[in-house]
């Protein structure tokens, strides 16, 4: 696991408020939503886990709230 601190304030409850979401022109498919901080495709060609449907966020978005100071 690699935990990084963010500026973000909370967590974002859909992956367009999130800053790591974007959406790419596909040469074959059209639009494709892209989570940046993963650099995973999220369209319905992906595994369950992955695919955004526009209601909260996939099951393997990797944003997570850590309580306290993390050490390594």
């Amino acid at each position: 696991m690699v935990v990084i601190k963010t500026g973000l304030e909370k967590l974002p409850e859909y992956c367009e408020e999130c800053d790591w979401y974007t959406c790419r022109p596909h040469p074959h498919r059209g639009w494709t939503e892209i989570c940046e901080l993963e650099c995973h495709c999220m369209d319905d060609t992906q595994p369950e886990e992955w695919i955004y449907d526009g209601n909260g966020r996939p099951k393997k978005c990797p944003l997570m709230e850590v309580e306290g100071e993390v050490n390594g």
